[in-house]
């Protein structure tokens, strides 16, 4: 078989790699491309079941296509650019495979927040723990995600969204090409950007982007950004009201137990407690919405992204051989 080189083929979890070897034994699959000819057959033998491709045409010599490879001769060797792609039932199985790999690496992390030991994402250190819930109102799944931060001392509301968002930018009210200040948190998939009035600081802007799926929600154009609290101890007067009235709630770690209450301070002056949940949901068109319960955003793993790369292998790299 002088003259030809053999691609291998192995098969790990399902999912097909590649590796260029000398000849030395049939494995479970084979390719056999001799590179002495402007015409190229490939024969595949696949559990016991041989096939021969149809000719690809006459092409120039050293420089020729098949099922998705490109192959080009250089010097007295064969170099290769694009995957082999395997037809009938075993490539189909295999393309399957990889697609359920990839929607189960995205989708097993969802899970329903019923405590703090639910929650994925955490970050932060100390022995006081609070959770951030974010809600865009956007029709989209899931309608709400939730993070975990550990502290000590004193902390605010504020402090643990920046702790959280990847990046958050403070500009004037109105100027955004005007930053005063920038910070980094933990989670780069959310970034947040601040309004910053006589009065105090809002909250302008809060987008998610995990590479599949894209949140974003701007605020005063379309709605503004509703802020909940649960748990915490300080008193506080309404609108109007001279009346002085305190909120004293204990936290909780269980979600059953947490009743949302309209903060009537904002986040800067919102001091957590351990167990204390806060929760910022966009309200669409002005109208305030209900705090749903969240699903643990997850971890982000190289593993995830590995998986769509290979999927997109299977699903746009795949062609016929031109005749």
């Amino acid at each position: 078989m002088a003259g030809c080189c053999v691609f291998h083929l192995t098969e790990i979890s399902r999912v097909a790699l590649f590796t260029f070897q000398p000849i030395r034994r049939p494995r479970k699959a084979r390719v056999e491309v001799p590179h002495c000819r402007a015409k190229v057959k490939v024969r595949v033998r696949t559990g016991g079941e041989n096939r021969t491709a149809p000719e690809t045409g006459v092409r120039a010599a050293h420089d020729c296509s098949c099922w998705g490879w490109s192959f080009r001769k250089r010097g007295e060797g064969l170099s290769y650019e694009l995957p082999v792609f395997l037809e009938g039932q075993k490539m189909k199985k295999m393309k399957l495979a990889a697609l359920l790999l990839v929607v189960g690496a995205l989708g097993a992390k969802a899970q329903l927040v019923e405590s703090f030991s639910d929650i994925q994402f955490w970050t932060g250190s100390g022995e006081n723990r609070s959770a951030l819930v974010l809600q865009w109102n956007d029709g989209g799944t899931p309608a709400s995600l939730a993070w975990g931060y550990r502290w000590s001392g004193n902390a605010t509301g504020v402090g643990m969204l920046k702790a959280i968002a990847g990046q958050t930018t403070v500009s004037p009210a109105g100027d955004s090409g005007t930053v005063f200040e920038t910070s980094n948190g933990a989670d780069a998939r959310l970034t947040l950007s601040i309004e910053r009035y006589g009065f105090g600081d809002a909250i302008y802007a809060m987008s998610f982007h995990d590479g599949i799926v894209a949140r974003t929600r701007a605020d005063w154009a379309s709605g503004y950004w509703a802020y909940s609290i649960f748990g915490g101890n300080f008193d506080y007067t309404n609108w109007g009201d001279p009346t002085v009235l305190t909120y004293n709630t204990p936290g909780s770690a269980t979600y059953s137990s947490v009743s949302w209450f309209s903060s009537p301070i904002g986040a800067s002056d919102r001091e957590l407690v351990d167990g204390s949940w806060d929760a910022f949901h966009f309200a669409s068109g002005f109208v305030t919405n209900a705090v749903l319960q969240p699903d643990a955003v997850s971890v982000p793993e190289p593993s995830v992204v590995v998986l769509v790369a290979m999927a997109l292998v299977f699903f746009m790299l795949r062609r016929r051989v031109n005749e």
